[in-house]
């Protein structure tokens, strides 16, 4: 491939900020196309108090794209007491922003240009709405109810309230890629959020671009329980179609046994790597030591409680590099 292969990676904040700080490293075009659902958090609030569409997600991309190492650090700056407490200082510039020119997709623009970033920060949608699940006759509403909600039935069905349309700017990014990356992140409160936005997974679908699946660390309690590898597979194809994934990558290495039991106090636990009837699968499978070796400490600041291990952007983007080759 001549030139620069165009390289999307699809999810919400920290899963995307992880792949990102070390993706805009490669001679790629490299966009994000960010989850809209959010409202917990410091984004709740400012969603709540300002009626802005959420700068959480967006903020942590603009960061981990940005090339100024003194104006990333300011906008990850939290507020440690007083009023702000909780909030970073570039989720209130982004609602500033957002405010000042009624435009949040020019907020975006501005603050990509303050944090000097490689590649594009693109909300899936621009619509304001709510995040909804469906689970038998019950409606949980927020993604912040979502993502703490213990599923009573196999099958749920996410939507949004009211129906939001796709971004045309997100449907040029897709139509235009040669890779699609699915980050990891929380599954129905992050991911598949992205996919229910009308008319995206069916663009994706019909993208010419390979697409990587990155599944999960660990599972989550009440709602992805005892899932494999395959299970991650499933649901996606379930969105995407039968075969639609080219390559899924996941993590062999075992985390520690102590952070293990602190997992498991809150029934998490590592996704399962045994690939059941693999060689029905289409996709390539990766399978390879893709975990962090550095615990992620928490914010005390932070009003969301965070996950401790991440994956290794570095080694990730090692792989996709080699993938990018042979595209």
């Amino acid at each position: 491939m001549l030139k620069k292969p165009r390289v999307i990676v699809i999810g919400g904040g920290t899963g995307s900020y992880t792949l990102l700080k070390d993706l805009k490293k490669l001679p790629i075009n490299l966009s994000a196309i960010i989850n809209m659902s959010d409202n917990g958090g410091s984004t709740g609030i400012l969603r709540d108090e300002l009626g802005v569409l959420p700068p959480g997600d967006i903020r942590q991309c603009l960061v981990a794209l940005s090339t100024n190492p003194e104006i990333r650090e300011l906008f990850n700056y939290r507020f440690k007491t007083g009023s702000l407490k909780g909030h970073s200082l570039g989720n209130i510039i982004l609602s500033g922003l957002s405010l000042k020119f009624n435009n949040f997709a020019k907020a975006i623009e501005i603050s990509g240009k303050i944090l000097q970033i490689k590649g594009r920060v693109i909300p899936i949608t621009l619509d304001n709405h709510v995040l909804c699940l469906k689970d038998g006759d019950k409606i949980i509403t927020g993604q912040k109810n979502v993502t703490n909600h213990k599923f009573n039935n196999k099958s749920v069905e996410l939507y949004h309230k009211p129906r939001t349309t796709l971004n045309p700017w997100a449907t040029k990014a897709i139509k235009e890629a040669d890779l699609i990356i699915i980050a990891p992140g929380d599954l129905y409160s992050s991911l598949l959020p992205i996919l229910t936005v009308n008319k995206a997974s069916e663009i994706i679908k019909k993208s010419k671009a390979k697409i990587l699946l990155i599944t999960n660390l660990v599972t989550s309690p009440g709602q992805t329980d005892n899932w494999s590898v395959k299970n991650y597979i499933d649901i996606f194809e379930k969105y995407l179609g039968k075969n639609r994934l080219d390559y899924v990558l996941y993590n062999t290495k075992q985390p520690s046994k102590d952070i293990l039991k602190n997992y498991a106090k809150e029934n998490e636990h590592p996704v399962n790597i045994d690939l059941i009837n693999s060689t029905n699968i289409k996709a390539k499978l990766i399978g390879g030591d893709f975990l962090s070796d550095k615990i992620k400490m928490q914010d005390p600041s932070d009003l969301i409680i965070r996950t401790l291990i991440r994956h290794d952007g570095k080694k990730i983007t090692e792989k996709i590099a080699e993938i990018l080759k042979i595209l």
